[in-house]
């Protein structure tokens, strides 16, 4: 025959999936009987023809294992009497959504009960039965502090957690592809929920979850755990988990980084940097010290507090340092290239963050600066470098810049017989003789007003978007927003956060130095467009000690004669033999009166005929907010006898 069974439908179900126990005429089957899968379905009704139930999947125990106060069981301490199928437990303690139905005896005593939900918020609870007397229990409930997790991950379509305050070494794992869904079954199936605890000998809390091709990577402070299925192309199951130990140098609280396959982490102690690798031939990960030529800016009092990767355009790794340093971590493995460069400013830095916007990495930090008489926060953004005009390099701090205004028309340059002119689609010219127009990179003095459409110009600096083929005659059409055409001002306001400070100004691509900010206002000494303000600082490089391979001076005295040094887009570039002994490259040739230094470009010379020295360094030093890239050097040394 069949069964047919109906039921109030369940306004948050998607489908029903329907248990049963096995069939008997004989007698009434118990609560407690085991139950297999009989089927599914959408509706509210079900027809049983029969179906053998399948034991390899039971129902599911609705769990939630971070759920404070929680009832995790109920031992039935005197079974009672009278006590029937409709029996309710209630609990006292406060809590809410717990549920739960009584397994008989014959006597119609309670044996046992099932939980079906924990519920939460359960202090101290005790249980009592309806219906029947005498019967006792003891219940259990989860602690209602120190139970949500510290870390979260998504590791092969399963929602992972770890590190409770309570459980600081236990890993949970939700249903595949059932994100929020903790639940299991009698006989624990594949997809199902898993719990585990990594085998260490400390009780170290785990730190960090690291998702890899091998498995994911368990982080504590005294070593590193790689938790798979048993091999790299295994999946991780209740019953499929193996937990490795992959280094015994632990990880500090700083989170990982992720570059290209590589992990780069700060070491437990705090005191070296270390970068983690995955071997094809031992399958395992080992991790090499990335910072131990530069460990004097580590150690006590210079911990690494917080980190970023900025991966485009330069693949650096800035961090802050607890004295609130700034280090740039340099990073391509592939070129065999890590170098760190502490920075500083005024003040200190407290944290950092790198943001993608559009195609770039934006390096965010915040800052703490005594301004005015008081300690202010600042919240900064690095410059990118991408300018082409010394005018709009970015080499402050803090910095606040004039931008231009941009009429309502789109232009075209042309040049023809020595003779510039702009040509614009709207009426936008009128009056605006001397102002100065950019468009293209270029950079023009208005002349002559021909009309309002058309002006005669005064070329400063080339535009590099010319038409190809056509003899730089004429460039392309230059849109709404992608030109200015503004009046020169002496007066910049707006500075009200530089409030009483010495700052450093880029008007126009001149260096005007040691102006102070008074009521949040600046008055320059000339007139400019564009002009960039903020507050100064010092860049300074120095050579390694001299040596040449085979030749054996490191140990004699030497001097450098003259170095030839490769640049681009460089200005304002000092070179000695000592931080206090710099001396200017010459850069200035043919420029026009109050027009700005050209930027360096290729290969320049700068005799020195520095003193004798046993390390033979060279010292570079820019205090000017100008930019400088120093591509590479070759050094004209003289070597002498030994200092004895």
């Amino acid at each position: 025959g069949s069964v047919s069974i109906e039921w109030a439908a369940d306004a948050a179900a998607v489908r029903y999936k329907l248990y049963r126990s096995v069939v008997s005429v004989q007698e009434s089957l118990s609560y407690g009987s085991e139950l297999g899968y009989a089927g599914n379905t959408r509706g509210t009704k079900f027809t049983d023809p029969n179906i053998i139930p399948d034991y390899t999947q039971t129902p599911q125990q609705n769990y939630n294992p971070f759920a404070p106060g929680a009832i995790t069981s109920i031992e039935i301490t005197a079974a009672g009497a009278g006590y029937t199928t409709a029996t309710v437990i209630t609990l006292t303690g406060g809590g809410t959504d717990f549920d739960a139905y009584v397994i008989l005896d014959d006597t119609g005593g309670i044996v046992n009960t099932v939980i079906l939900s924990g519920g939460t918020g359960y202090t101290a609870p005790t249980a009592s039965f309806s219906i029947g007397a005498g019967a006792t229990a003891t219940v259990t409930a989860r602690p209602m502090t120190g139970t949500y997790p510290a870390l979260s991950a998504i590791f092969q379509q399963r929602q992972i957690y770890a590190a409770s305050q309570n459980q600081p070494v236990t890993i949970w794992g939700s249903q595949h592809k059932r994100f929020g869904n903790f639940s299991s079954s009698e006989y624990v199936l594949d997809s199902d929920s898993f719990e585990f605890d990594l085998d260490t000998a400390s009780i170290a809390p785990i730190k960090h979850l690291v998702v890899t091709r091998g498995g994911m990577l368990a982080m504590t402070q005294e070593n590193i755990w790689l938790l798979n299925g048993g091999g790299v192309n295994e999946p991780l199951t209740p019953t499929n988990a193996l937990a490795d130990p992959q280094s015994y140098t632990g990880v500090s609280d700083v989170r990982p980084i992720m570059i290209d396959s590589e992990i780069l982490y700060v070491e437990g102690k705090g005191y070296a940097v270390r970068l983690l690798s995955y071997n094809e031939i031992s399958k395992n990960y080992g991790g090499e010290d990335k910072s131990i030529l530069s460990n004097h800016l580590f150690g006590r009092g210079k911990r690494i507090t917080e980190w970023a990767y900025q991966e485009s355009p330069f693949k650096t790794v800035w961090s802050v340092r607890e004295d609130g340093a700034l280090l740039a971590f340099t990073i391509v493995k592939a070129e065999d290239v890590f170098a760190w460069t502490p920075c500083s400013t005024r003040g200190k830095f407290t944290d950092c963050l790198v943001v993608r916007e559009i195609n770039d990495d934006r390096l965010y930090v915040t800052t703490q600066r005594f301004i005015n008489g008081r300690w202010t926060k600042f919240v900064e953004r690095q410059d990118l470098r991408t300018f082409v005009n010394v005018e709009d390099a970015w080499c402050v701090d803090a910095g606040l810049s004039l931008t231009g205004s941009s009429p309502a028309a789109e232009i075209t340059i042309y040049h023809l017989d020595d003779v510039w002119t702009a040509v614009a689609s709207a009426s936008v010219f009128t009056g605006s003789e001397d102002k100065i127009l950019r468009a293209g990179n270029g950079i023009f003095r208005v002349t002559t007003v021909t009309s309002g459409t058309e002006v005669v110009l005064e070329m400063r600096s080339e535009p590099n978007n010319w038409v190809p083929e056509t003899g730089d005659t004429y460039t392309f059409p230059i849109v709404e927003g992608d030109w200015t055409l503004d009046t020169p001002v002496t007066t910049l306001g707006g500075l009200w956060h530089l409030e009483g400070e010495s700052v450093a100004v880029l008007g126009d691509g001149n260096v005007i130095p040691n102006l102070v900010v008074t009521s949040g206002t600046i008055t320059l000494p000339q007139a400019v467009t564009r002009c960039i303000v903020g507050l100064s600082f010092t860049c300074r490089a120095k050579t390694l000690p001299m040596i040449v391979p085979d030749a054996g001076i490191e140990s004699k005295r030497k001097r450098i004669v003259g170095l030839a040094v490769r640049l681009t887009q460089s200005r304002g570039l000092q070179i000695g033999d000592d931080y206090e002994r710099v001396y200017p490259m010459p850069e200035r040739t043919d420029e026009a009166w109050g027009q700005p230094t050209r930027l360096q470009e290729g290969i320049r010379y700068q005799h020195l005929g520095t003193s004798w020295t046993e390390n033979g360094h060279t010292y570079f030093k820019l205090e000017d907010p100008l930019p400088v890239t120093l591509l590479s050097l070759v050094s004209d040394i003289e070597v002498g006898d030994e200092p004895d």
